[in-house]
């Protein structure tokens, strides 16, 4: 039996449903999907913490817009560069030794750390959220 990723999809939410987690699926049958953020930067990268604080990791391709590395859904929606200081501020030219330039990972582990790997620096950071 070929399984594509509907049936996938399908089949995990049935299990999931069955583990008394609810249905992920309207009346139809169909996926229920809601926007959890909009970004006016390219996301690559998606965290989410165990109390539902969501974060964005953002490549940075165009040098002629400024670009935060790492951004956090806000109470009201909207996306605030996270964690504020000069983490962010990283521009073409700059040496990038105290701030983000490229991300490469951003990660929650258990006790909402957030990780974040810096592909540039070759460096790793972290914050509580």
């Amino acid at each position: 039996m070929a399984l594509d990723r509907r049936k996938f999809l399908y089949a995990a939410g049935a299990f999931g449903a069955s583990l008394g987690t609810g249905s992920v699926f309207g009346a139809d049958g169909q996926l229920k999907l809601r926007v959890a953020v909009r970004s006016p930067w390219m996301a690559n990268q998606v965290a989410l913490t165990s109390d539902g604080v969501l974060f964005l990791g953002l490549p940075r391709y165009a040098a002629d817009k400024p670009t935060p590395s790492i951004a956090r859904r806000a109470a009201d929606g909207t996306l605030v560069p996270f964690p504020g200081n000069a983490w962010n501020d990283w521009r073409p030219g700059n040496d990038g030794r105290d701030a983000f330039v490229y991300l490469n990972s951003v990660h929650i582990f258990s006790d909402d750390t957030v990780w974040c790997v810096d592909q540039v620096r070759s460096a790793q950071a972290f914050f509580r959220a």
